[in-house]
């Protein structure tokens, strides 16, 4: 699939090079960014109940609209849900 893309870009006269190719497994680990605002969403409370911070105070000191963060946390959410039911299967 690679070479089809360089031979596809080599055709249409344009020079590529493959500096670094990078295995990328988004569906089981999670992304810096998915780590670092669960991680202060859970330090603030956020999944506490009743809940010390809000959805929107959150958004706000990640500069990102409401449902952007909860869209985040929900797929960082899914991953670790994910990895304790792998790790639970393993184990057994």
């Amino acid at each position: 699939m690679l070479k089809g893309i360089f031979d596809h870009l080599k055709n249409k006269s344009v020079e590529a090079e493959l500096v670094k190719l990078t295995k990328i497994d988004d569906k089981e680990s999670l992304t810096e960014r998915q780590e670092k605002i669960t991680q202060v969403a859970f330090e603030r409370g956020y999944f506490d109940y009743p809940k010390r911070i809000s959805l929107r105070e959150l958004a706000r000191m990640f500069d990102v609209s409401p449902s952007t963060l909860s869209a985040i946390l929900r797929k960082g959410q899914r991953k670790i849900v994910l990895d304790y039911f792998k790790k639970q299967r393993q184990a057994l």
